[in-house]
């Protein structure tokens, strides 16, 4: 005779949930979180949530850039330093801001810093509200003491609108918590109040700018690589010609190009014009950065399904064209 799900349910109950006079049946525990990515929330009762999440590895972007060496250096040091910290009487913890317009790379670095976390078999665990990140690090920390975990603060300066006390208590205040690696990231650095950036809270603030060409192009070839195999100086026409944009901006030329058709020097224009307007007001917003929790398989799909046979002669002259025009005007600015 099949069992229901709710005799399933109740023979998997196997312990009690203690709250004072108030005991819940529950299902088996488990005395450390799995290796993982794990979004933070509570409950009505203030019990602590740490949701699974998965990364999308497949858009993991790793390329030469100092800023990448250094963050990623930063990351992989700190968890063997803890009696050095201690030694001077400093609790184990530090703070890493990043900061730089939309589509920068802000979110493709952490992507890299998470992948790391997880496959070493630790744990990153995802603040979005200074109330709940306070409540669990707390309950993460009385159930795994000595556990390693990433904290990532994204848009962290909407998170201080909500809860600067509370984040600053965090960081340095009464409710800080040892051996935790704080990494925020913000679009807009002017709105972070300076008591929020002080040394103690945010340690290092580092600039993130618009990607490479290093990055550009590994951008490029996880996209387009396989559809432009046949000519590979066009990946290196394009991160050229592209000199300047977002990881935003180039899926835009993308979209535009492989999958509408537009011609490559008209969307270069019409992109680097968005450029111009958008430096000449901080408050209008850049093209979406690539988001970190999201997944960003549609857009690989879209060209991959429309654009296998990769630009039309035209186009790659048009991008041609526009890399010329780019590397003459490098060469010149060399020259002066």
């Amino acid at each position: 005779m099949t069992k229901t799900k709710a005799g399933q349910l109740l023979e998997s109950l196997v312990q009690y949930r203690d709250h004072g006079d108030v005991k819940i049946p529950t299902s088996s525990t488990k005395a450390v979180l799995d290796a993982g990515i794990y979004k933070m929330s509570t409950t009505m009762q203030g019990e602590a949530v740490f949701q699974k999440h998965n990364l999308v590895t497949d858009e993991l972007l790793r390329f030469e850039d100092d800023r990448h060496t250094l963050v990623l250096k930063e990351v992989a040091d700190f968890w063997d330093l803890r009696e050095k910290f201690k030694a001077l009487g400093f609790t184990h913890k530090r703070g890493l801001l990043m900061h730089g317009a939309p589509g920068s790379g802000k979110s493709c670095l952490m992507k890299l810093v998470m992948n790391d976390i997880v496959e070493r078999g630790d744990v990153v665990l995802i603040g979005r509200s200074p109330h709940d990140l306070r409540t669990c690090l707390d309950q993460f920390r009385k159930v795994e003491p000595n556990r390693r975990a990433v904290v990532m603060l994204e848009d962290v300066d909407e998170m201080a609108r909500y809860g600067e006390h509370t984040l600053l208590e965090l960081f340095d205040g009464d409710d800080q918590i040892d051996g935790v690696l704080f990494m925020g990231t913000t679009n807009y650095l002017e709105r972070l109040a300076p008591r929020m950036k002080r040394a103690g809270r945010f340690d290092r603030t580092i600039e993130i700018p618009h990607p490479p060409k290093a990055g550009r192009l590994a951008y490029l070839e996880k996209k387009i690589g396989l559809c432009e195999a046949e000519d590979p100086t066009v990946l290196d026409d394009i991160a050229e010609a592209t000199d300047g944009f977002s990881f935003g901006q180039l899926r835009e030329f993308l979209v535009s190009v492989y999958v509408y058709g537009y011609d490559p020097e008209e969307t270069i224009n019409r992109l680097s014009s968005a450029n111009l307007q958008e430096s000449a007001s901080s408050t209008s917003p850049a093209n979406e950065e690539i988001k970190l929790y999201e997944g960003g398989q549609t857009d690989a799909k879209i060209i991959e399904s429309v654009a296998k046979a990769g630009m039309t002669g035209a186009q790659k002259e048009s991008v041609k064209r526009v890399a010329a025009k780019k590397k003459a005007k490098k060469a010149k600015a060399v020259l002066y």
